[in-house]
């Protein structure tokens, strides 16, 4: 089974797959990373480089939330 993108005003903000829903949320300072798996997740997740600022290391939790400032991790304003 294919993922799905969710697409709302030229802006894709969901990404869903079998294990896996990531939702984002632009604000004012930063991007909201909201991670929702199906298994506990042991992974590591990163945005842009791999930053210690800018990823973490799943310890089994289902749910994660990553803080990506508009600054750094590698965004770029278009």
């Amino acid at each position: 089974m294919g993922a799905k993108l969710g697409y709302k005003s030229g802006i894709f903000k969901d990404f869903v797959s079998e294990k896996t829903r990531v939702s984002l949320a632009c604000r004012s300072n930063d991007i909201m990373v909201n991670l929702n798996f199906s298994v506990p997740f042991r992974g590591l997740v990163h945005a842009g480089k791999k930053d210690s600022g800018c990823s973490f290391r799943g310890d089994g939790k289902l749910t994660y939330s990553l803080n990506v400032p508009h600054a750094a991790c590698g965004t770029v304003h278009v």
